[in-house]
């Protein structure tokens, strides 16, 4: 008999699959055709999850643009924690090597913001001059035409 982990790891894996087939023993038991609830269950939670943790980037892109994103970092790198409020930490780095958003300009920085602010595992953050204001006013809706951000000048921003 699998050992739960095992069953988990499969029963993950079977989410995750996009060809809808499963591998897991314990699935091949059931239904397999409730396996679409589960999918879309798991992969709702977590992109929900990623845009509220990463809501300035999610203005930059758009929704439909930011569900793209969010979904292939969740396809390439899985949750490997039950917390969920833990998962996301590397979309900043996975949005900063995508080639199609290297021209919106400090998406990478922005997106490290968010991640800061919304786990709040570090005291401080460095990140460019500037960049604080503009994930504000994308937060906000405001005009952003007069922020300059400065990448020669490095400013820690932290939660007082």
């Amino acid at each position: 008999m699998d050992s739960l982990k095992s069953i988990l790891t499969n029963f993950t894996s079977d989410i995750l699959n996009q060809e809808g087939e499963t591998s897991s023993e314990v699935l091949k038991d059931t239904t397999s055709s409730n396996m679409k609830y589960y999918k879309n269950n798991y992969l709702y939670n977590h992109l929900d999850h990623l845009g509220n943790a990463y809501k300035a980037v999610k203005v930059i892109l758009g929704e439909g643009n930011f569900q793209y994103f969010a979904r292939l970092f969740l396809l390439s790198t899985p949750p490997k924690m039950t917390d969920m409020n833990q998962y996301g930490a590397g979309f900043s780095e996975f949005l900063g090597e995508r080639a199609e958003l290297e021209n919106i300009q400090y998406l990478f920085q922005i997106a490290r913001l968010d991640w800061f602010w919304f786990a709040q595992t570090e005291d401080e953050i460095s990140i460019p001059q500037g960049i604080y204001q503009l994930w504000n006013a994308f937060l906000d809706g405001s005009d952003i035409s007069e922020i300059e951000v400065d990448e020669t000048i490095i400013e820690k921003i932290s939660y007082q």
